[in-house]
């Protein structure tokens, strides 16, 4: 049972070998033509940039599948079958001469000797591409893993938060939604872990901020933020983020899988960004003070939790 498994655990980390060769270098060369892109649309709009992010992400993703295609041998030409030409028909009461040359199979041969060569014997040494086959395997569950708890601790810490009470901040929320035009208005938490605002939940979604953020930050800094998060629920990005973080996962520490998933996340904030100071009327200088000021806030130096979305892998700060 043990020589089995390892004779086609090899196997396959011989296939995955000849794969995953292919797939690294050719997806640095994908990853580099991406860049050149982006580079040349430094100026457009960084939702325009992210979207390009997205797209070499799903590349990526579907760049295993391509390489196995491309690898698979062709198949065979079909035999063509000739039909023999029509002799002289025998008679039925006539039988044909036996041929007596011809041996039945099965006689003379061997008893002894077996009909068919045995197998080799498995090896009993691991070989280099068992074990990096063994080691992306591991790091392929750790990422999983990681996914699974990053959610969990979310869902954890979402027990511990409390709704809002303020009633003006509620309307502001409701406010800012009918004019992004979303179709459902988010649950507005407090939560004293939170290091920021941030979003969660596709289906349900809810709106988490740290504790006093309405009552330290009036006006326009405060719709600025609110707008941004905002702004992760109308691009949808909680469901867009799985993207680079699947890739990251098939990848494991592949720099090409990382450095597309570090791209993504920055146009998206980016995005936001942009997004929050154009309708909140606010320019360059006045949006950072915003952001200065938020990260100042005496109820977000305290110990926290990293903010997660439970349906995003990523942080939507």
């Amino acid at each position: 049972m043990t020589a089995s498994f390892l004779a086609s655990f090899e196997r396959a980390a011989t296939a995955w070998t000849e794969t995953a060769w292919a797939v690294a270098w050719q997806s640095v060369l994908v990853v580099a033509a991406f860049a050149i892109v982006a580079a040349g649309l430094r100026r457009a709009s960084p939702a325009l940039r992210c979207w390009l992010w997205r797209i070499a992400s799903f590349k990526l993703l579907l760049m295993p599948l391509w390489v196995v295609v491309w690898l698979s041998p062709p198949l065979p030409p079909q035999p063509t079958v000739s039909r023999p030409s029509a002799g002289p028909a025998v008679p039925a009461s006539e039988d044909p001469a036996p041929d007596f040359g011809r041996r039945p199979p099965g006689l003379g041969l061997d008893p002894d000797r077996p009909a068919v060569a045995s197998a080799p014997a498995a090896k009993g040494a691991t070989s280099w591409r068992s074990a990096l086959f063994a080691a992306w395997c591991l790091g392929v569950v750790a990422g999983v893993g990681a996914l699974v708890g990053q959610g969990r601790r979310l869902a954890l810490a979402l027990e511990r938060a409390t709704p809002t009470s303020d009633a003006r901040l509620l309307g502001l929320v409701e406010e800012l939604a009918g004019r992004l035009g979303l179709r459902r208005v988010p649950g507005v938490v407090e939560l004293d872990a939170a290091t920021s605002p941030f979003v969660c939940g596709p289906r349900s979604p809810i709106l988490v901020l740290p504790p006093r953020l309405a009552d330290a930050l009036e006006g326009e800094p405060l719709r600025a933020v609110l707008l941004h998060e905002l702004e992760h629920l109308r691009r949808r990005d909680l469901l867009w983020d799985w993207l680079p973080a699947l890739a990251r996962v098939v990848y494991v520490v592949h720099p090409a899988a990382r450095y597309v998933a570090y791209r993504a996340l920055l146009e998206r904030e980016l995005a936001c960004d942009r997004a929050a100071m154009d309708l909140a009327g606010q320019d360059a200088a006045a949006y950072a003070s915003t952001l200065v000021e938020v990260v100042s806030l005496p109820s977000l130096r305290r110990f926290a939790i990293p903010a997660a979305s439970a349906a995003s892998p990523n942080p939507e700060e």
